[in-house]
């Protein structure tokens, strides 16, 4: 079984295919290490050869651009899993952390998951849109949200999964459960932490 591989080297994987599709070739050594923020070559160096100890890449030595994308790859990324998530924190902030879940970007159509966190869904307000008890919520942080969008709101201290719905002043946040109400909420009372991206369940 592959193993699995940090966010900065997602990244790092992700930057490479980006600028492959892009522009027909893969990036130096030198610019991974700009966009990355790593000042040493060999700090690139280690995280190249990790991807290829993965499976990832291959390299042609003596090359400035010898990363070449092996086809057909997947590998899955740890990320956070919140537990209570605390008012006034940075949503991805470590105290809000109880652990990780594995997860395969190409499962969830994700090219990254770096701004990715998952929540074990409680109760049974969104069953009719297959969110489950139990279910790991995958779900990408950002403090917007269109309506429609399945979003984790925070609520008097309570993180809340819902459809969002913007009238006039207020919020409204739909369950997607017959029998439940929705909840109306003021806009400037309301803290969006992300909108859902996908879910996986265990069989």
């Amino acid at each position: 079984m592959r193993k699995t591989i940090t966010d900065r080297q997602q990244g790092i994987y992700d930057f490479i295919r980006a600028v492959v599709d892009k522009r027909g070739m893969p990036p130096t050594m030198r610019e991974i290490g700009e966009k990355f923020g790593i000042r040493s070559t060999n700090g690139v160096e280690g995280h190249l050869a990790a991807l290829e100890s993965r499976g990832l890449i291959t390299r042609e030595r003596g090359k400035s651009r010898g990363i070449l994308i092996r086809s057909g790859v997947r590998t899955p990324v740890a990320v956070p899993l919140l537990g209570r998530v605390a008012a006034g924190l940075p949503v991805l902030s470590p105290e809000n952390r109880e652990g990780e879940v594995m997860v395969d970007p190409s499962l969830f159509s994700l090219r990254s998951l770096s701004n990715i966190f998952a929540l074990k869904v409680k109760g049974e307000s969104m069953v009719d849109a297959h969110i489950l008890e139990g279910d790991i919520l995958l779900v990408r942080a950002q403090a917007t949200a269109q309506d429609g969008d399945i979003v984790i709101a925070l609520v008097d201290g309570e993180a809340t999964v819902k459809r969002f719905f913007a009238e006039k002043n207020r919020v409204r946040l739909q369950p997607e459960n017959p029998v439940m109400k929705p909840l109306f909420v003021d806009r400037g009372e309301l803290l969006i932490l992300g909108k859902a991206v996908g879910v996986a369940r265990r069989l």
